[in-house]
């Protein structure tokens, strides 16, 4: 399904002698990825739908983002989440492997929860990523490709 979904998910994008030429989804991201106003104005926001995006065009990858924001309670007030500081994004690769993404925007720091659940999961063999690029992300997923052969 998700390979007929790419294929048929075509852009128009410029011409060449004349010729039209498409882009899947796919090139629009990888394109977005390579230019540089991406990698120095990125919200934090934007990278998290960047990264969740490429995942859902990687065959035998299952990612998903984690809310750890306040709970509303049915009185309308906000209890903390007891999941605060758990990474954005976790999931598994085409091996089944857990792992997890902490996002940063250029100026983010990692807090004191978040390190503390990083420490955690990686305890239980969960491959703890932060990074403030999707290009990092694939190149530490490479690298948890490798640990598993």
């Amino acid at each position: 399904m998700l390979m007929q979904l790419q294929t048929e998910i075509k852009f128009q994008s410029c011409t060449l002698d004349s010729k039209p030429l498409a882009k899947t989804h796919t090139q629009i991201i990888i394109d977005e990825i390579n230019s540089e106003w991406v990698s120095l104005a990125m919200r934090e926001a934007d990278l998290q739908k960047l990264v969740l995006d490429w995942f859902k065009l990687q065959p035998g990858y299952f990612a998903f983002r984690v809310y750890v924001g306040p709970i509303v309670r049915a009185n309308g007030r906000f209890s903390p989440n007891p999941m605060a500081g758990f990474p954005d994004i976790f999931g598994f690769d085409p091996l089944n492997q857990p792992f997890s993404i902490e996002l940063k925007s250029p100026k983010g720091v990692v807090g004191p929860k978040q390190t503390k659940w990083m420490i955690d999961l990686e305890a239980k063999g969960v491959y703890c990523i932060v990074s403030q690029s999707l290009d990092y992300i694939i190149k530490e997923l490479s690298h948890l490709k490798n640990r598993h052969k």
